[in-house]
């Protein structure tokens, strides 16, 4: 239930779970865990972090948010919708055939920067990217999210040493620290140890958070904002399936939509 006290951030994360477990449910589609596990950190970067205007989408003074792990197309689209991008009847042909609402992100949306799904592209557009941006000597900040799994792909660590190396300084990693990936634990499949670490040793300044505490997601934002000469990192603790008894910490929330029974649990208790 919302409270009368509840942030905006807050009141847009209840929407987005409403939103997804549906979109999700209809589609008959996967991966509502770890758009389950990113969900509050979307909700805080798009009430007030990221710099957007939704009537003029491709603004030359915008931030950019791009989403590399592609799958959880769900929960950027449906945040999309809510801050006035396009229509919310539009989340109704999530995952549908002919659908610009594909199951992996698509550019083709209003408000999506680029297209991804393959994992270990997303970090390397983000880097390109913000190269451009800072040659021309503009201020956007360039926001890439990334999945823990996604920490496997060689193409992931040759972006984050290169812009240690050059000290690009506009651009935010933001990790979806769920700890697991398609095939089992992160710490079975490649343990990642210490990311925080392995960060600040190649040259980024580097946050750890509770991606689930609004509060907290806002503060680490405006600290990372406040370093003008590193790339920054922050590196989100989440639960993968969050908010769903069924699906929390579970491997099957990568795969199965939620049944009748779970979607019906979810718009009760919202």
């Amino acid at each position: 239930m919302q409270s009368k006290n509840s942030s905006k951030s807050e009141k847009l994360a209840l929407n987005l779970k409403k939103d997804i477990v549906q979109m999700i449910f209809n589609a008959k589609s996967s991966h509502l865990g770890g758009a389950l596990s990113c969900l509050d950190i979307l909700s805080v970067l798009y009430s007030g972090i990221l710099k957007i205007n939704p009537k003029k989408p491709k603004d030359k003074r915008r931030d950019f948010f791009i989403l590399s792990k592609g799958h959880v197309a769900a929960v950027v689209y449906a945040t999309l919708a809510n801050k006035g991008f396009f229509s919310k009847n539009h989340l109704k042909e999530f995952g549908k055939n002919n659908s610009l609402l594909s199951a992996h992100i698509s550019h083709k949306v209003k408000g999506v920067e680029v297209s991804t799904g393959s994992l270990g592209h997303g970090l390397p557009i983000s880097i390109g990217l913000s190269l451009g941006l800072r040659a021309n000597k503009l201020e956007n900040k360039v926001y890439c999210m990334i999945s823990d799994g996604e920490l496997n792909c060689g193409s992931t660590w040759e972006s984050i040493m290169l812009a240690g190396h050059h000290k690009i300084n506009n651009i935010i990693c933001l990790i979806d620290k769920n700890n697991i990936q398609s095939y089992g634990n992160t710490n079975e499949i490649i343990d990642l140890k210490d990311l925080k670490h392995k960060f600040e040793s190649f040259g980024w300044n580097a946050f750890n958070c509770n991606g689930h505490k609004h509060l907290e997601i806002k503060d680490t934002f405006k600290k990372a904002l406040k370093d003008k000469n590193k790339p920054k990192v922050i590196i989100f603790n989440t639960v993968k399936g969050k908010g769903i008894a069924n699906f929390e910490n579970k491997l099957i929330s990568h795969y199965r939509p939620p049944t009748k029974n779970e979607l019906i649990e979810v718009m009760e208790e919202i």
